[in-house]
């Protein structure tokens, strides 16, 4: 008949070569599972080492940032105002300072964007420009009040300027001896 084929025929598998197979696969069995074990502890390792780089990457950039951003921020908040620590966090609030590429540093708003001065223009990166936006932006916010109650803007020289705010104290009257 064209196109029928014959099966092959089938061997009959010898008792000895079943045993040898069976010991053969067992031995490989084992031999995988071994490797699969030191796979995971090498993955287990390589992840514990990733972890601890990812940690000393983190505290790097806090490093950095506390030395490129924070420190001149406080050198700021110390010139402007006499209590920096709550100055610089109602500055916190509205505004944060972020290093460029470039390494300048630049005063950005809550939401991301330049912070801009009265003309519009990028705010400079020193005590004088920062000490104006903090009592300029938004002039109806709790925070600008309080901002303008903490900072400093009168950077005047000589005898005429002060480094405190200054409170009108009432007169005192004369004390008065003797009987009238």
């Amino acid at each position: 008949m064209p196109g029928c084929r014959m099966p092959e025929p089938v061997q009959p598998i010898e008792p000895k070569d079943e045993a040898s197979e069976l010991e053969t696969l067992r031995r490989v069995n084992a031999e995988l599972l071994l490797r699969h074990a030191k796979d995971k502890s090498k993955i287990s390792e390589l992840e514990a080492g990733t972890s601890t780089l990812q940690t000393q990457l983190t505290e790097a950039g806090n490093a950095i940032k506390e030395i490129t951003v924070n420190v001149p921020l406080r050198q700021i908040a110390e010139r402007v105002s006499e209590l920096p620590d709550t100055w610089m966090k109602l500055f916190g609030e509205g505004f944060k300072v972020e290093a460029g590429k470039d390494g300048k540093l630049s005063v950005m708003t809550g939401d991301g964007m330049p912070a801009k001065n009265s003309k519009g223009e990028p705010v400079a990166f020193d005590f004088v420009s920062i000490a104006h936006l903090v009592t300029e932006h938004e002039p109806e916010s709790e925070r600008t009040k309080l901002m303008k109650r903490l900072t400093r803007t009168n950077f005047a020289s000589g005898a005429g300027s002060s480094s405190a705010p200054q409170v009108k104290q009432p007169p005192k009257q004369a004390i008065q001896f003797g009987l009238r």
